[in-house]
């Protein structure tokens, strides 16, 4: 039982970090910019522990490792669309890069166990 509540937390946590993600990309001048990334950050930590199972594993990293690339590809150069969709991959990148640490540690850990 409380590993599918744990499943839910993460779940919601999952959401929750892309839909704000993408919510901040529409305001991309505010003041303080530090406070929705560390909130960003820290719903990708909990999504990390607690979403991404040891069969997930491989399929996650490969994504966020595209994620991540995407989110470091200059895309604010493109006409019309490119602020938007710049500040849309790189907060997506300050949500993905911290569940893909933990997941990438989690999984260094099981392989070390099992050697």
């Amino acid at each position: 039982m409380a590993d599918k509540k744990q499943k839910s937390w993460g779940e919601l946590a999952f959401l929750f970090g892309i839909a704000l993600a993408i919510v901040l990309s529409f305001f991309p001048d505010t003041s303080d910019r530090t406070t929705p990334g560390l909130v960003l950050a820290i719903l990708g930590l909990i999504v990390g522990f607690f979403n991404i199972t040891y069969k997930e594993t491989s399929s996650f990293l490969v994504a966020a490792i595209v994620l991540l690339l995407v989110g470091s590809a200059g895309l604010d150069f493109l006409p019309y669309i490119g602020d938007w969709l710049g500040t849309a991959f790189i907060n997506i990148s300050h949500f993905v890069a911290p569940a893909a640490m933990i997941v990438a540690f989690k999984t260094v850990i099981d392989l070390a166990k099992n050697s």
